[in-house]
């Protein structure tokens, strides 16, 4: 029973860690689509879940970071701290269209 409540106490801790990182606002919790048989994208959209790419578009160059107030994207110049910013971004682009241009135009990041 105490190992149980020590389970139950952790996925709480867990859960509201993750809502408060904010990660329920990406593209895997706005739609099942990725889930079903065969999808291509699945891969895309479970990154673009985790990290938005945000280590991809951020001028802060060759280090992981979480999102902060001074990152500035390297597509529209603008400032953003927030992990989904692709979604927002001025260039509008998919998340198909930014997977292909890091993975085969990465030079259009520069």
């Amino acid at each position: 029973v105490v190992s149980t409540q020590k389970y139950i106490q952790f996925r709480e801790e867990r859960e509201a860690n993750y809502i408060n990182q904010g990660y329920e606002k990406g593209p895997a919790f706005r739609t099942d689509s990725w889930k079903k048989h065969g999808m291509k994208n699945r891969h895309l959209v479970t990154r673009a879940n985790a990290h938005g790419f945000h280590h991809k578009l951020c001028t802060k160059l060759g280090i992981f970071h979480e999102p902060q107030i001074d990152c500035v994207c390297r597509l529209c110049d603008d400032s953003f701290s927030d992990r989904y910013h692709y979604k927002n971004c001025s260039r509008g682009l998919s998340l198909a269209e930014l997977s292909n241009m890091i993975v085969n135009k990465p030079n259009q990041l520069q």
